[in-house]
């Protein structure tokens, strides 16, 4: 199990990819020698919250592939003294083996807190699904390129 606790501002949806990938079924994409199979064997012995944040704050080669992606969007990045009030939510499988990340039970999970942020005037978020065949996405209206 890979889990780092986040304490770095503004990229949550950064924490949301990387406890994605490295977990479950992803993680037997993951390349050797990359910047991701090298973060986690630094990660792999260690066991404190504190420890586990320091080695993702201190990979550059993490930050640079972060960065590079970062400039290719076109919302502006934040100050880091900017409040913010997004969040990112991921699911993996994690229910009965009949029932994947986007059964029906989950994605009325989802649809349940989209009406709640709307209660609030507050719609943003991300939602990130990672699936091996782009028709799984069908059905939530996705279309993929």
């Amino acid at each position: 199990m890979f889990w780092v606790p986040q304490s770095i501002r503004h990229v949550c949806g950064l924490y949301a990819l990387l406890h994605s990938v490295c977990n479950g079924d992803a993680r037997k994409h993951i390349l050797p020698n990359t910047p991701l199979s090298r973060l986690l064997e630094k990660t792999s012995t260690l066991t404190s919250s504190p420890e586990l944040a320091r080695v993702l704050e201190d990979d550059s080669d993490i930050e640079e592939a972060h960065c590079s992606i970062g400039r290719r969007g076109n919302t502006p990045i934040p100050d880091v003294s900017e409040q913010r009030t997004g969040k990112r939510i991921v699911y993996d499988k994690v229910l009965t083996p009949d029932q994947d990340s986007l059964s029906e039970p989950v994605l009325d999970l989802i649809r349940g807190y989209i009406k709640d942020l709307s209660a609030d005037g507050n719609l943003e978020f991300s939602l990130m699904a990672l699936v091996e065949d782009n028709s799984m996405l069908e059905c939530i209206g996705t279309d993929v390129h």
